[in-house]
């Protein structure tokens, strides 16, 4: 209550006070009371006036000191006369600062309570009944049993003037102190205490909701990698692909694994050589034909390739185009004519591609078909027939001496790695590229467009029995159109791919004048019917792995904030919970991912988190 408010209310107070002797002055309770004329302006003490009027010649109303009414009345008032100092006062400063504390308005209300404001509403009500009690009530029963005592009025306002009038301007600053510390408190727990224990309990209530939206401060840390053995978790008829959150196997039935193109995306060091490496080990050890493409290179995978050959005496072939390891390989001795002429196209890059170079290409393609009867489909003869000629070609003439510059690619005649051997004898082959050379990485294209050609021709004719997986890693630096084409159609022909990349930016960041980029991307999308999602560095791939996982039912929880008088925040009571549909596996979830965790999307599956670990290798495998 403020001063304003109290002026009015200790105005009336001490006219009641003052107006005692004129609004007695009649017989009240059966009581006869009349002014005396002795005076008492300076009383200090209750007995004293009580022996005085009791005893004094001035006092009609005497009783003997031996009454025991008289003197239960007597000791009464003196008992009350004693507390008043200081409790009388104690009690209104308890009852102002309670009240100014809750508040003391409002005491009633048309609008629906909570249960806290119907008890706040009661708690003022009492406290307005003990004022009122307390203040007059308290003065005018002392003054009613003065005069009982004493049967003189003067006394009774003596009495009354000493318990409260004069105590009154002593007791006033502890009137002042108990309204200040009330709305002190009340401050501070408005401000303060109130919008904290607010908080506290917002959060810690029984709570309704099922799945909740994603927050990734709770994403950190909500997975662990990790370490265990692949190889003991192998079994007959399935692929091992990792472990779940739970410790489960997570396993693919093999004849699913063959007819699934996979895809491996993440950023690099965040375990997709791992799965590579897992995969190619179980391909190995069950007898299928494996070809793995290697651009960076990854020593662990070759290691891993070795010690499988070797445990079931299988035969590793191996070409590196870099000419650091053994094996090389001639681009056009093998296959049909209609398949050299289709290599010897993207060898020299005359596909037509909708520009103004076409009308060069036209004139490549004619030189190129004028002299492939004469040739003897040995790169190394190719530059004679080129000097032999009018007017060369000088595209063809460059990248003829580029090619010639590799090694790899001249092993000799009749030598050197066959590819429609290896698929025949069902042996391992191992393929070392470079993702920083332009001609190497030229010369694995062709070398991936003529197993392509080979895997398809010998299925049809019947010349190869084993199933072939082909694993390409950081697939960005080997993508052509004639990659993506078959992607759509090469598990017709008992083989299946297995690519990697970064993010979606890789397949987008690939030489738009070689590649169809959106034909390639929407291939890789729809072909690939297994996708494994490792931790993304942009949330543009975070976000699509996310799409690939679907959505479900999560509870959104709108609270409402209110500000109280004292500027404090609470949680209003008026919330609601509302249901969305939300990405089975968040974004937050994706991009707070540790290494060697990814989420796995497989047909006919919900997408699940899976751990995965590394093939243990012997150091004495790897280069």
């Amino acid at each position: 209550m403020t001063s304003s408010q109290s002026a009015p209310v200790n105005a009336v107070s001490m006219m009641i006070l003052y107006s005692y002797p004129y609004l007695f002055q009649s017989k009240i309770f059966g009581v006869r009371v009349r002014n005396s004329k002795n005076s008492y302006s300076d009383p200090t003490n209750i007995p004293d006036i009580l022996l005085e009027f009791k005893t004094g010649g001035n006092n009609r109303r005497r009783l003997a000191d031996g009454a025991p009414a008289q003197r239960n009345l007597d000791d009464l008032l003196t008992r009350l006369a004693s507390w008043s100092d200081p409790w009388f006062w104690v009690c209104i400063a308890a009852v102002l600062y309670a009240n100014t504390v809750i508040g003391f308005l409002p005491l009633s209300s048309e609008r629906e309570l909570t249960p806290v404001e119907h008890l706040l509403m009661h708690a003022r009500r009492i406290l307005l009944l003990l004022l009122l009690l307390l203040f007059p009530g308290f003065p005018l029963c002392l003054w009613f049993l003065a005069a009982n005592a004493t049967g003189d009025i003067t006394a009774a306002n003596n009495i009354v003037n000493i318990v409260v009038i004069s105590q009154a301007g002593r007791m006033w600053g502890l009137m002042a102190g108990f309204l200040l510390a009330g709305l002190l408190s009340r401050i501070v727990f408005l401000r303060y205490l109130y919008p904290r224990f607010s908080s506290w309990f917002i959060f810690r209530r029984v709570s309704q909701r099922g799945d909740q939206v994603s927050d990734i401060r709770t994403e950190a840390n909500r997975f662990r990698e990790k370490q265990f053995r692949p190889e003991k978790h192998y079994r007959a008829g399935r692929i091992f692909i990792g472990l779940r959150e739970d410790n489960t196997p997570m396993y693919v039935p093999v004849e699913d694994w063959k007819t699934w193109n996979q895809r491996m995306v993440g950023a690099t060091q965040t375990g997709k050589g791992i799965l590579f490496g897992v995969q190619l080990d179980q391909s190995v050890r069950r007898g299928f034909c494996t070809v793995f493409f290697d651009i960076k290179p990854d020593q662990h995978a070759l290691g891993i390739m070795r010690k499988a050959c070797e445990d079931t005496g299988r035969r590793l072939v191996t070409v590196d185009f870099n000419g650091e390891l053994p094996g090389k390989w001639s681009p056009f001795r093998t296959g049909t004519d209609r398949e050299i002429k289709t290599r010897l196209m993207h060898a020299y890059n005359l596909a037509e591609r909708g520009d103004t170079a076409d009308f060069y290409k036209i004139g490549e393609r004619e030189f190129l078909e004028s002299i492939f009867d004469k040739w003897s489909r040995e790169l190394i003869d190719l530059p004679k027939l080129l000097r032999d000629a009018t007017k060369p070609p000088p595209t063809v003439t460059n990248l003829t001496r580029e090619m010639l510059a590799l090694s790899a690619l001249k092993p000799g005649r009749s030598k050197g790695v066959d590819i429609e051997r290896v698929l025949r004898e069902n042996a391992v082959l191992y393929v070392r590229s470079s993702a920083t050379d332009p001609v190497v990485k030229r010369a694995t294209q062709v070398f991936l467009l003529c197993l392509l050609q080979a895997a398809t021709r010998m299925y049809r004719r019947r010349e190869r029995s084993s199933h072939l997986f082909i694993g390409i890693d950081e697939v960005k630096f080997l993508a052509t159109d004639i990659l993506g084409d078959m992607l759509a159609t090469i598990t017709g022909f008992d083989c299946h791919l297995a690519i990697a990349y970064q993010s979606l930016g890789d397949l987008k960041s690939v030489n738009k004048r070689l590649v169809n980029v959106e034909a390639l991307e929407f291939s890789v999308e729809n072909n690939c019917k297994m996708s494994l999602y490792y931790q993304p560095n942009d949330f543009e791939t975070a976000d699509y792995a996310a799409r690939q996982s679907g959505t479900k039912q999560a509870s959104r929880y709108r609270m409402n904030v209110d500000i109280n008088r004292a500027g404090g925040e609470v949680y209003a009571d008026r919330n609601l919970i509302t249901q969305e549909d939300v990405y089975y596996i968040h974004p937050n979830t994706l991009m707070m991912l540790p290494s060697r965790v990814a989420m796995a999307k497989m047909p006919g599956r919900l997408a699940e988190i899976v751990h995965t670990s590394w093939v243990a290798v012997d150091p004495a495998y790897l280069d």
